[in-house]
């Protein structure tokens, strides 16, 4: 029982509930989280048009398509897949994976369908994982500056280039 316990950690026992702020807005998270298990059911549903075919190729990629829609709902939509015992670890470890690498992964698992079987079906369900996956990317940028500093930069103020300057020789040692 010890062993169970620590190979496979409960949500009441150890964890901590803090809430890391990363500056992006709750309402968008759940936005593109919802435009994931969109993209996913698209994919899946497309995925098996694309088998649909007298191509082999193309039923590959039609296979590999439905796998690419498992993936990311069981990525996005844990409680989709709540009687695998793996499905609260690897949802507490996709939640903590930085934007970035979920979109490279995302838009890399969708580029395969697309390159083995270029059809309609492939097109848009892969298509529907890539839209996911650069979502992810354009929150991983950040938010943009405020309206001032980006017009003293355009104009090269002066007097904020010294302040840079000022600030960047304090902080050597």
């Amino acid at each position: 029982m010890g062993q169970r316990e620590s190979a496979f950690p409960s949500s009441h026992g150890s964890q901590t509930n803090e809430k890391v702020d990363d500056g992006v807005a709750w309402w968008l998270k759940g936005f593109i989280k919802c435009i994931a298990v969109l993209a996913a059911c698209v994919s899946f549903g497309l995925g098996i048009f694309a088998c649909i075919s007298i191509h082999g190729i193309c039923i590959g990629a039609g296979l590999l398509q439905i796998c690419a829609g498992l993936c990311v709902l069981f990525f996005e939509a844990p409680c989709c897949f709540q009687f695998f015992e793996l499905t609260a670890c690897l949802g507490r470890f996709t939640e903590t994976r930085p934007y970035w690498q979920k979109g490279l992964f995302y838009i890399l698992i969708s580029i395969a369908p697309i390159a083995l079987c270029f059809e309609i079906s492939t097109m848009f369900g892969s298509g529907a994982i890539f839209l996911t996956g650069t979502l992810y990317g354009l929150i991983a940028l950040g938010k943009k500056t405020d309206r001032n500093t980006m017009l003293s930069r355009a104009r090269g103020d002066v007097e904020m280039s010294e302040s840079l300057v000022k600030n960047e020789g304090s902080s050597l040692p």
